[in-house]
């Protein structure tokens, strides 16, 4: 019995080295596999760009602001005149804001130039005025006003904002545009040397 304990240590050390040589081949297999790689990386894909959004564009095509005199014993009222121009076909949302909800801001949108000297006729804006109009809103609510041009064409169109008062005021617009594609902004111009007109109130007309 005591002549076979040496064979079983020997089996066990003999098993021990097998192991650790075994361990020692797999890395070295390991470490070849990577050597062979060169060191380069593994690639991914390029992700692919997102699709642009087909849906309408708001574009912001016009802003500013306007101060009106409150209107005169006499009947003298006053109004602004703003040309808007656009370049391309859309759907045309004009807001207006005023400081004074007790005062009545009538508003009005025409196709092409309406000048001051012809909204301030007394025709204006009547159906025999020479200025054309797609937007006509005369009365004192709501306030902010939205007026709306539904499938506007390119060009030219004018903003007209007259205070009946009773007092002064002041107030902004903004001109959104709603299309397929981004629309260029226009610069507001100036109704004459002036920015305002006088014109006679409704119902003092001669």
């Amino acid at each position: 019995m005591r002549s076979e304990q040496p064979t079983i240590v020997r089996l066990r050390n003999s098993a021990r080295r097998y192991a650790f040589t075994g361990c020692v081949g797999l890395l070295s297999l390991v470490g070849s596999l990577a050597g062979c790689s060169g060191g380069s990386s593994v690639t991914n894909p390029a992700t692919p760009a997102p699709t642009p959004s087909s849906g309408p564009i708001r574009t912001v095509v016009a802003q500013g602001g306007f101060t009106l005199s409150a209107p005169e014993s006499d009947g003298t009222t006053f109004f602004v005149t703003r040309s808007l121009s656009t370049s391309m076909v859309g759907t045309l949302e004009v807001v207006v804001d005023w400081t004074f909800a007790t005062n009545t801001l009538w508003m009005y949108i025409t196709e092409g130039d309406c000048t001051g000297e012809q909204f301030e006729n007394v025709d204006c804006p009547g159906p025999t005025c020479a200025c054309r109009f797609s937007v006509v809103s005369e009365v004192g609510t709501p306030k902010p006003r939205v007026l709306t041009v539904p499938s506007a064409t390119a060009g030219t169109r004018t903003l007209i904002v007259w205070n009946l008062g009773p007092r002064e005021d002041s107030g902004s617009y903004q001109v959104v545009l709603t299309s397929a594609g981004a629309a260029s902004a226009s610069t507001p111009r100036r109704a004459g040397a002036d920015e305002v007109r006088a014109k006679r109130r409704p119902g003092w007309r001669q």
